[in-house]
């Protein structure tokens, strides 16, 4: 037998080398597999990480891919639930801000026309300005109204707030609508000839009776009408029509007046929308009076068409 000057066995050194290299060998093929195993996990965990950090950042449409198996495309799937649902929360809470302001907004314009009005006519009053009755008699006069107005406002609003908070809730009872119709007409008897307008009720007195509050439905046909008489003018009509169909009571106010534009019809219940973006409040009611027509109908399980 060989050896090598150190005394080792050339086998044994042969031997060795072969070991240690097939040692790297599996070495390197263990890391390899190891990467590959683990990259189905680790990627969609990475992109799952990265679409956090977004979310966090305030981009809530990020999605991420649901591709993964197992438990991580669960993951996944969840995270995209969660992300849309968050996204729709966040537009919500942004589109219910924007109301917020602009009901502030509308609310301080339509309290601060009469109280600068009042105010004025108070300091005139003080001031000595008005000399003889005549002029007393019309200063007191644009007083009250303007007084009412801001009473009417503060009562619509007071209405529009406890309709949206249910704190309403309609005392139901059988009506004949044609009858009902009839009384809230000759309560408005008088601005009907006002404004010379002629009402119309077309509703069968056979109309089938319906289950509703009839202190609410009369606010209904009141708002209604009143809206209708400051766009029709002298010599005009407003017709009130019901029918049944399909097992609803379709109930319809029309009037000959200018008409609403198109593009406003989808918003003319909305609070102090006013189609008429020039018509300012002294000249128009408070603006909630069809919000609140839309608050009843909804209330008694219905709804309001433009």
């Amino acid at each position: 037998m060989t050896t090598r000057s150190n005394g080792v066995p050339p086998f044994v050194t042969t031997v060795g080398m072969a070991v240690l290299i097939a040692s790297i060998v599996i070495i390197v093929l263990a890391v390899l597999a190891a990467i590959l195993v683990s990259r189905p996990i680790t990627v969609p965990l990475a992109k799952l990480t990265t679409a956090t950090r977004l979310l966090t950042g305030g981009d809530y449409g990020v999605q991420v891919s649901a591709k993964a198996p197992g438990e991580l495309g669960e993951l996944a799937r969840n995270f995209n639930e969660m992300a849309a649902q968050l996204k729709q929360d966040v537009e919500e809470l942004q589109r219910q801000e924007v109301w917020r302001r602009e009901l502030i907004m509308n609310i301080t314009h339509d309290l601060a026309t009469p109280l600068t009005a009042i105010a004025g006519l108070g300091e005139a009053l003080i001031d000595g300005v008005n000399h003889s009755r005549e002029d007393y008699e019309a200063t007191g006069r644009v007083i009250v109204r303007e007084t009412l107005r801001l009473h009417r406002l503060v009562r619509d609003l007071h209405v529009m707030a406890k309709l949206e908070a249910e704190a309403i809730q309609p005392k139901k009872k059988t009506i004949r609508l044609a009858a009902l119709v009839d009384e809230a007409l000759a309560v408005l008897a008088a601005e009907f000839e006002r404004c010379s307008v002629e009402p119309v009720s077309s509703i069968p007195y056979d109309l089938t009776p319906v289950q509703a509050d009839a202190d609410l439905l009369t606010r209904v046909f009141s708002n209604l009408c009143s809206n209708s008489l400051r766009h029709t003018p002298p010599g005009g009509y407003v017709i009130i029509e019901a029918l049944e169909h399909a097992g609803w009571l379709v109930i319809s106010v029309t009037d000959t007046g200018e008409g609403i534009p198109a593009e406003a019809l989808s918003r003319v219940f909305e609070r102090f929308y006013r189609a008429d973006s020039s018509r300012q409040s002294s000249t128009g009611g408070s603006g909630l009076g069809l919000a609140i027509v839309r608050a009843i109908i909804k209330a008694h399980g219905g709804d309001c068409l433009g």
